[in-house]
């Protein structure tokens, strides 16, 4: 939606607090299906309970002594990293420098290449060594990492971007909730 620019931590978390984003429904009757099981109540998509390459384990229990069925849900969990998502991008001569906690450098060149419409060569990136992003380093990064390289290119100085863990865990996404059903 948009970038806050402060010229410290804790006045741009204040600043980013005190937006409100509202959204315009234009058809009012529309539902926000906020569960699993709800998306499968209302037919969409359409679950196929034993895909093909299940129906093999099917024919093998067919003679077992006991059967069990049954379900269980398990619901979304925050995609939780070690560290935040953080970002330094310093203008240069002929380009930026991009200091990035990032697992795939060259997603978060691209992204931030494109979104200023500049060469890929002209953004060095920088990565140091990281770990226990358990996934959340992979792509998620280039958004951070975009943020700052676009205001950075615009203000002509150095940016830093970092989340706070709350703020990362909004939007960075999560693991998705599943249903299983088993016999």
């Amino acid at each position: 939606v948009g970038i806050i620019l402060a010229v410290s931590h804790e006045l741009a978390n204040y600043a980013a607090d005190l937006v409100d984003i509202f959204y315009h429904e234009e058809n009012e009757k529309a539902s926000v299906i906020t569960s699993l099981i709800d998306v499968i109540k209302v037919g969409f998509p359409k679950v196929q309970k034993f895909p093909d390459y299940c129906k093999e384990a099917t024919k093998v229990g067919r003679d077992a002594k006991y059967k069990f069925n049954g379900s269980f849900e398990i619901g979304s969990q925050y995609h939780f990293t070690m560290e935040p998502q953080t970002c330094l991008v310093i203008p240069i001569e002929d380009g930026l420098d991009v200091y990035s906690s990032t697992q795939w450098m060259d997603t978060t060149q691209i992204a931030i290449a494109d979104a200023l419409s500049i060469p890929n060569n002209v953004v060095n990136m920088n990565v140091r060594r990281l770990g226990g992003g358990f996934g959340g380093k992979i792509s998620r990064p280039a958004l951070v990492a975009c943020a700052a390289a676009i205001a950075a290119h615009h203000l002509n100085r150095p940016v830093r971007f970092i989340m706070t863990i709350e703020a990362n865990m909004n939007i960075v996404g999560k693991r998705y909730a599943c249903i299983n059903d088993y016999t």
